[in-house]
């Protein structure tokens, strides 16, 4: 037996290490928070001190990091970090002072916890991180995006289908019409083919982030969607 799965880890590792990580992750052999990501985690707040009043904040993980804020408008600040979970945000957002006097929030999580986390738990850090943001500040969720399960990562790892993605966006959108003032992003109908799997040219390359064009498709889908919200921005002075 020992030898029988010796055998299996070593095939997987040889076939993809992103999914022995996933493994270890999962059976808690390996930290689910790179350090890295601890450091990126304290350079954001640190930047989200130089945020001025009144800006758009973008956070999430590296779909957002890829982003091109200066897109979206001279007032848009990106704080986005690779690798980020919900796990990860969830205490790591109320410390972020920005978000106390921001115009709006984009949100963007969830797509890194998949595989690792049953959805339950993932659902309920979701609902923290969208309680953490001020209920006075517009809140824009983003589904998380579909995936192409033509790729062998994909293929590979059951919880990346895109059933499993839709069936955790269902109830993320439903999470999000309980907050005043949120609105749901669902990016499947600017990014999936008719089977639903993100499309070829719009990825990087390796069936989950996005390629230039997608990054392009997220951009324009997400200004049009500033662009008809509603920014009650109230100041500090205000809000004390």
């Amino acid at each position: 037996m020992y030898a029988a799965c010796l055998s299996v880890l070593l095939g997987l590792l040889l076939h993809n290490l992103d999914v022995v990580v996933g493994f270890g992750k999962t059976l808690g052999l390996l930290p689910k928070h790179d350090a890295w990501v601890q450091a990126r985690i304290e350079e954001v707040l640190r930047q989200g001190e130089n945020v001025p009043e009144g800006a758009i904040l973008l956070i999430g993980d590296s779909i957002i990091e890829h982003m091109d804020a200066a897109a979206l408008g001279p007032d848009v600040h990106n704080l986005g970090i690779a690798s980020l979970t919900a796990l990860t945000m969830a205490p790591f957002l109320p410390q972020l002072r920005a978000m106390r006097t921001a115009r709006a929030v984009v949100l963007e999580i969830g797509g890194n916890d998949l595989g690792f986390r049953p959805r339950e738990d993932i659902l309920r850090d979701y609902a923290v991180v969208v309680a953490t943001v001020p209920p006075a500040v517009p809140l824009i969720v983003i589904g998380v995006l579909p995936m192409n399960e033509a790729d062998p990562f994909v293929q590979s790892w059951p919880a990346l289908r895109n059933a499993n993605i839709n069936a955790l966006n269902i109830s993320i959108r439903q999470i999000c019409a309980v907050r005043p003032g949120c609105t749901f992003l669902w990016m499947q109908p600017f990014l999936a083919d008719a089977a639903g799997n993100l499309r070829d040219g719009l990825h990087a390359g390796d069936g989950r982030h996005l390629s230039a064009a997608g990054n392009r498709r997220l951009t324009d889908a997400l200004r049009a969607t500033l662009a008809r919200t509603q920014f009650p921005y109230r100041s500090q002075s205000q809000t004390d």
